[in-house]
């Protein structure tokens, strides 16, 4: 179908070009213009045209765009294309960088279209065809800017609701006042570069994507035999191929002398404990089941990977706050930044699979020093009442205690006064909660930026869990592995909170409250890909599957 799609492609646009020299008329920049005003000027609705090899509905801003142009061609003048129609073709062709699709904006078909142009004279093109493909132009490069600006895909057609939530956008004003100033390919470099993320990571993650389609392009992939493990001192034909690897992904950086050799040395395990640290696997220098399949990963899938990031980037906002904090769910990270420099980082722990971190931004708001937790009807459903009816000891061992409600002034309630093994989260009495100190689920410190999500930062009495390589345990919220060195970011601006007075407020045990006053954004994101401050290219497990469902989005034409 596709092999079809494109021979009607090329099929159409041979039929303009011999349609246009058929012509024989003059094609100066006014007559251009003429028929620009008569394609746009009727009626307020998109208008829709089948030109060259593509029906495309024209925007009705981009209509007044040309209007407020006096018509005036954005591609065209009186010699045919101009150098800034030539550099936005060329444009789009690298759209692959971006993980987008460059016959999204008809690269194909203008890229014909402009070899075909280019071999005949301008002046036997009649100027009612390039003013049609003026406004192609025009269509292919709102479409990418949109793209590039606020990403291909809508996040709620392929993320539901409770995964994610991110502010709407002005998504036209200025792609269009982009297209109304372009005049030179100077004009056309400056406003996709301006429209794109302008973070250090989205470059260095597109010039990676540049690379991935190189090596795509350049042959066979090296895989490894499966099924022998490979450690230092070992020596089999199989290590050939994993020095093949490591080098080729960038990690094996001596290949001359060693490249030949069977022979398992202390320089390839290094390698390979780097591959497997940007891999998030354990860097224990050993190639196993885990290390040989994820050495073996298909190249394509890295480049859908890719893909699937540089799109979520996109829905970003464009200007970070000054000062930020981002947490990664599927990576387990937190980092703090103050402008472009990170100045804190930090294991986390995010949700299971079935109780995922959302995907959101939102501003800090407040501390909770030595907070009471209140246990959400979901863990009480499935966590704790079972525990309630098979232990008798459960509220004294666990510093719980029940309210009558969700009040602020409620009472308490005797749990001894309840017959707990006829209690359900339908008929339960009012509001568990657990008392502030060392055993609290949400330890000493909670950090609060509200949203429809009821999601928040926190300590957490389980520093054990820190160690595991996945971890996805939690009911959502994230559980962070330094949260005095958190606070103490936050709070930097305000002279009243320093390590000492947190720890001190710690030791007393009260509750206390802390307001921010700075903006500091939260930033919850799912990277299953990124490129470190270093030019460390990481990948990571998908272990909320989010990655699939938006990769077939961006295929979709």
């Amino acid at each position: 179908m596709k092999l079809i799609s494109r021979y009607l492609s090329k099929a159409f646009v041979v039929f303009l070009v011999v349609h246009l020299a058929a012509g024989f008329a003059e094609s100066g920049a006014g007559r251009i213009s003429a028929n620009l005003e008569n394609y746009l000027s009727a009626g307020t609705q998109a208008r829709r045209f089948w030109i060259g090899c593509a029906p495309i509905s024209v925007r009705q801003e981009i209509a007044q765009v040309y209007a407020e142009r006096g018509y005036q061609p954005v591609w065209m003048n009186e010699n045919g294309l101009s150098d800034a129609g030539r550099e936005f073709i060329k444009a789009a062709g690298k759209a692959g960088r971006h993980g987008l699709l460059p016959d999204d904006y008809y690269h194909g078909c203008l890229a014909e279209w402009h070899k075909r142009l280019a071999s005949r004279e301008p002046g036997r093109f009649i100027a009612r065809n390039l003013a049609a493909m003026d406004i192609m132009l025009s269509h292919a490069f709102f479409k990418y800017a949109d793209h590039l600006a606020h990403g291909k895909v809508d996040p709620l057609s392929v993320y539901s609701s409770e995964v994610i939530e991110y502010p709407e956008k002005n998504k036209a004003q200025k792609i269009l006042g982009f297209l109304g100033e372009i005049k030179t390919p100077g004009d056309v470099r400056q406003a996709l570069q301006a429209l794109a993320p302008a973070g250090d990571g989205y470059k260095a993650a597109t010039a990676q994507a540049a690379r991935l389609q190189k090596r795509m392009a350049s042959g066979a992939q090296v895989r490894m035999a499966a099924g022998e493990v490979l450690r230092k001192d070992d020596k089999s034909p199989t290590v050939l191929q994993l020095r093949q690897i490591l080098a080729a992904e960038g990690d094996l950086k001596k290949v001359e002398k060693s490249s030949l050799s069977p022979f398992f040395d202390a320089g390839l395990k290094k390698a390979l404990m780097r591959f497997q640290k940007r891999h998030g696997l354990v860097p224990d220098g050993v190639a196993g089941r885990q290390t040989i399949a994820t050495l073996n990963r298909p190249l394509h899938d890295r480049m859908q990977t890719i893909r699937a990031n540089l799109e979520r980037r996109r829905w970003l906002p464009r200007k970070p706050a000054r000062r930020r904090i981002v947490i990664n769910s599927a990576g387990f990270e937190l980092n703090a930044w103050k402008n472009q420099d990170r100045v804190l980082k930090m294991r986390v722990i995010s949700g299971t699979k079935t109780e995922m971190t959302p995907l959101l931004t939102k501003n800090m708001a407040r501390l909770a020093i030595n907070p009471y937790w209140n246990v959400p009807p979901g863990v009480l459903k499935k966590k704790v009442l079972p525990k309630i009816r098979n232990n008798p000891d459960y509220f004294a061992e666990n510093h719980f205690e029940v309210l009558s409600g969700w009040q602020a002034n409620d009472t308490r309630v005797s749990p001894e006064a309840i017959n707990w093994s006829n209690v359900y989260i339908r008929n339960f009495p009012g509001r568990l909660r657990q008392k502030p100190g060392p055993w609290n689920a949400l330890g000493r410190i909670k950090f609060i930026f509200p949203n429809r999500f009821s999601i928040y930062l926190h300590d957490t009495p389980e520093q054990h869990l820190f160690q595991r390589r996945v971890r996805a345990f939690s009911s959502g919220c994230i559980r962070v592995e330094k949260p005095v060195e958190l606070a103490l970011f936050i709070l930097r601006n305000n002279p009243l909170w320093d390590r000492k007075r947190i720890e001190e407020t710690i030791e007393r045990g009260e509750t206390t409250a802390v307001r921010v006053h700075d903006r500091i954004a939260v930033h919850l994101v799912y990277r299953t890909f990124w490129v470190s401050p270093r030019g460390v290219v990481n990948y990571r497990d998908d272990v909320y599957e989010l990655d699939k469902a938006l990769q077939k989005a961006l295929d979709a034409q």
